[in-house]
């Protein structure tokens, strides 16, 4: 006979630390991949300062579920970034589609990349779902690219 066993204190913390590496190294790559497709420049210090601010998500996150909430704590921690970086780069880009995208990568990986972690037995599926449809689409940014100006990207 299985017994439950209560929650400790900190847990879903601990999980999502641990996987937020993964999460940071995927977020880079995307939108240096993306940025790069749609001819946009990838600025070394832009592109650090919004992985420090992912890294920032995380840390307050940590640090306001020791008086709040998980779920309070969660939200406090993750869209006020996630806001400030939309609009740093809202800054940098205009209001084009690249600055939109950037800010909505950024915050698939602060928000909704944390939420598939947290999902359970789903997670897996989930995150791998997630990087799937992320691979389709940096694909379709290539093949429209290579269509739209041929000759500046490699061949298959």
């Amino acid at each position: 006979v299985m017994m439950p066993v209560e929650e400790q204190p900190g847990y879903h913390i601990a999980l999502l630390l641990r996987s937020a590496p993964v999460g940071l190294t995927i977020m880079g790559l995307l939108i240096l991949a993306t940025r790069f497709l749609l001819g946009k420049p990838f600025p070394f210090v832009p592109l650090m300062l919004t992985g420090m601010a992912h890294y920032l998500a995380y840390a307050l996150l940590a640090n306001l579920n020791n008086i709040l909430p998980f779920a309070a704590s969660f939200w406090l921690g993750a869209a006020p970034i996630t806001l400030v970086v939309g609009f740093f780069w809202r800054a940098l880009d205009g209001k084009g589609f690249a600055a939109c995208q950037t800010w909505a990568i950024f915050g698939l990986f602060t928000i909704g990349y944390p939420q598939a972690v947290l999902a359970g037995d789903y997670s897996g599926v989930i995150l791998y779902v997630g990087y799937t449809v992320m691979a389709v689409y940096t694909m379709i940014l290539f093949a429209v690219k290579r269509r739209s100006c041929p000759g500046q990207l490699p061949s298959a």
